[in-house]
């Protein structure tokens, strides 16, 4: 095996369900409800100026949508996987014996890198409800064609069960998109009761400026 040079290339595998995954709304409540070592109820306390009474009201709202957030999130990322699985198991037939233990061991490595995420808390990263897509992760095919050094015969055999999985790729981040959405607007309606309108107003702004970087990344 050459591995080396294919350690650059290790997200191959998991590129075709994290470019399908990437757009999904799951950011969105991510920036709502906090990231990684931030406190969701100060970032909204200092956003609209809660006073203590409207913070201690606010948190157990927040703190009930984040378990289902996190919930629809991992429920979108292990349907993703299993259509990836899928499509491994399909390019498996037209590799030679090499690029398969190339594949697997690629696979290995991909593995122990999400293990490793998972430890860790997670970082923004491929698979992780903040990644963006962007960049390398746009061409699995290519990505997957320069790691096990497809000939031109084995890339028509492959690119048509990549192309199939897109669409049920698809499915799985509207879905995702629509229940996380529906979570949003539930938790958005339980927070502005017990705003000010001038507080109101700057909640929708909020809303309108973390809506914002999605449309132009969607553009």
């Amino acid at each position: 095996m050459k591995l080396h040079p294919k350690l650059l290339t290790i997200g191959t595998v998991a590129a075709l369900g994290v470019a399908a995954l990437a757009n999904t709304s799951l950011a969105d409540p991510g920036r709502w409800h906090g990231r990684e070592g931030h406190d969701p109820i100060e970032h909204l306390s200092r956003a609209l100026a809660l006073t203590d009474a409207q913070k201690a009201q606010v948190k157990p709202i927040l703190e009930a949508a984040r378990p289902q957030l996190e919930a629809i999130h991992s429920d979108a990322r292990t349907k993703a996987q299993a259509v990836i699985a899928g499509v491994q198991t399909k390019i498996t037939a037209y590799l030679t014996p090499e690029q398969q233990e190339d594949l697997r061991a690629i696979k290995r490595i991909r593995e122990r890198m999400q293990a490793g995420r998972g430890a860790g808390k997670d970082t923004a990263g491929p698979g992780h409800p903040h990644f963006r897509p962007g960049g390398p992760q746009h061409d699995p095919m290519g990505h997957l064609s320069r790691a096990l050094g497809l000939t031109d015969a084995q890339k028509a055999q492959v690119k048509p069960i990549f192309d199939s999985a897109g669409p049920q790729l698809e499915a799985i981040r509207a879905d995702a998109h629509a229940r996380a959405k529906a979570i949003m607007a539930d938790t958005h309606n339980k927070i502005v009761p017990l705003l000010t309108p001038e507080q109101r107003k700057s909640l929708e702004e909020l809303k309108s400026r973390h809506a914002e970087p999605q449309g132009k990344a969607g553009a």
